[in-house]
């Protein structure tokens, strides 16, 4: 039979039933014309078949954030093919954009992302994707894209707006009660930005953030931040994902 979703915290072959489960409990649980998808870091919006199969399924508006300036001129240029992704979009659902990053504190700050030729894109299909707050990180992979063939590709430093979490909602007209899924890809800043939600008052049933890039101890911190606030998490290769208590289940029954 099915796996229950507690078994996927030691089996990692179960990393993808867990998600969908998690997708599928959330929708039941607050799908619907006026709840939220919040992506952080959402690059191009393209988003891989664990999220747009629920994202298009569940009716929720959706907000796309992303701190990268050459990164959201295009995410923002997709907004037809975005309404072609999620049709109810055009029947009273809302797709919105913002230019910014996301931290604890209203701020300024500089960022830095990769900067290529259609070449040094044709040779190193993530080099869009990199973006930090951290230089060093963001130089390592501009090292290793260079190597790849991206030998034209170049850094490049640009300030960003940061904003918390809750300023982020209310911008953009969001009551937090009707997150119902939080979405975050930060390049090593996830944990800051997760330990940021304002948990008290926001109660997304699921969050799913990366772990790839965290520094030493952030991602056990994050880990207790959210089991504080009744969320299980369950730590996949890539990404770790947290359910609110109660949100739990083991049913999947989309065709994925």
């Amino acid at each position: 039979g099915d796996t229950p979703l507690k078994e996927g915290l030691v089996k990692k072959a179960n990393g993808g039933r867990v998600l969908k489960a998690a997708f599928e409990a959330a929708c039941r649980g607050r799908g619907g014309a006026s709840n939220w998808a919040v992506s952080i870091g959402a690059h191009y919006g393209d988003l891989d078949l664990n999220t747009l199969v629920p994202l298009t399924r569940c009716d929720w508006n959706v907000l796309f954030a992303e701190a990268s300036p050459p990164v959201f001129r295009r995410l923002n240029a997709s907004l037809d093919e975005h309404r072609a992704l999620f049709p109810h979009i055009s029947n009273g659902r809302r797709i919105e954009f913002s230019l910014s990053a996301v931290g604890p504190e209203r701020a300024v700050m500089p960022f830095y992302t990769v900067q290529g030729s259609p070449a040094d894109h044709d040779a190193v299909y993530w080099l869009s994707e990199v973006g930090s707050f951290s230089r060093k990180h963001v130089q390592i992979h501009l090292d290793s894209a260079r190597r790849k063939g991206a030998t034209t590709a170049r850094l490049l430093e640009q300030e960003v707006e940061v904003l918390p979490p809750s300023e982020l909602l209310s911008r953009h007209r969001i009551p937090p009660e009707r997150v119902s899924v939080l979405m975050v890809d930060a390049e090593g800043y996830d944990g800051q930005i997760v330990r940021a939600l304002p948990l008290g008052v926001l109660a997304p049933d699921l969050i799913v953030f990366e772990n790839t890039h965290l520094r030493d101890g952030d991602h056990p911190a994050t880990i207790a931040f959210l089991n504080s606030f009744g969320y299980t998490a369950y730590k996949m290769k890539d990404d770790t994902v947290a359910v609110r208590a109660g949100a739990e289940t083991n049913t999947i029954t989309w065709d994925w």
